[in-house]
């Protein structure tokens, strides 16, 4: 009888040391568990917070408000500039007449066959995916504000007015590059030269982004200047991809309207003869 209450006791007591060990190593599992999901939670905030805070564009215009010295600010202007005298040039030519053998207003052919026509509505459709990007991405940044970061050698308001400037740049650029590109759409009498025509101009509106480009390879050896655009970040605003998002919906929407509707009219005139009616002269 004595043997069989110790072996309860016993068993009692050399069990009780491994279930309190058990239940003390659960807890402290546990507890790492729940200090590691809650460190985790506390990085979280901060790195949602970096992921929505929006890098500024990476082309010319944005470098251009990063630049620092003289030296960082002539590929800049100088891209710039070369868009802008290019689609001027490209502007007065196409108001010239002397190789026009029918004159008509804005020289728009008198009649087009299927395939240009065609060719029009697609080209038209490309322009606002493609061309239109720079002046969607000016809009939405106007009055944008940019996390200075560690940077304090420049004051909060000449922040400011430096990156309108560089952003009103990317807004002029982008609005000559839309109206020059369908001026070309709908003077154009052969698919051909319509396309070449097209490729061109598009290809100057990305000269600002093949900069870029260069840039970030170390080609022009201002790699820095590239990397500065990069570490730049818009300040975290918790509603601005939403906006963004109806923003440029909105945008594409009116150019798209805007253009399909000039083409419209511009296409019944073609087949009512009234470019025909016009341009003759007695």
């Amino acid at each position: 009888g004595e043997i069989a209450i110790e072996n309860p006791e016993q068993g009692t007591s050399l069990e009780s040391p491994l279930i309190a060990a058990n239940i003390t190593t659960n807890t402290n599992d546990s507890t790492e568990n729940n200090d590691g999901t809650q460190n985790k939670e506390q990085g979280d905030p901060g790195n949602k917070e970096d992921d929505a805070r929006e890098k500024i564009p990476p082309d010319a215009f944005s470098m251009l408000f990063v630049a620092k010295t003289y030296p960082e600010y002539v590929a800049p202007f100088a891209v710039f500039g070369l868009q802008i005298l290019i689609l001027v040039l490209i502007s007065i030519d196409l108001r010239e007449t002397y190789d026009r053998e029918v004159i008509t207003f804005m020289n728009i052919p008198v009649g087009v066959p299927l395939s240009v026509t065609v060719s029009q509505v697609i080209a038209c459709i490309v322009s606002v995916t493609f061309s239109a990007d720079d002046l969607a991405t000016a809009v939405l940044h106007v009055g944008k504000r940019i996390d200075p970061g560690n940077d304090s050698s420049v004051n909060e308001r000449a922040r400011r007015i430096k990156w309108e400037v560089s952003n009103l740049m990317r807004m002029v650029e982008g609005i000559l590059v839309i109206g020059v590109s369908f001026i070309l759409i709908i003077q154009s009498s052969t698919a051909i030269n319509l396309w070449l025509n097209f490729a061109g101009v598009t290809f100057v509106g990305q000269l600002d982004n093949i900069l870029f480009d260069l840039s970030e390879m170390n080609f022009l050896r201002n790699k820095e200047l590239a990397k500065r655009v990069s570490d730049c970040r818009t300040v975290h605003d918790n509603c601005w991809q939403t906006f963004k998002r109806i923003v440029r919906i909105i945008l594409s929407v009116v150019i798209t309207v805007a253009m399909f509707g000039v083409l419209s009219i511009i296409l019944y005139k073609q087949i009512d003869l009234q470019f025909a009616c016009k341009s003759i002269t007695i």
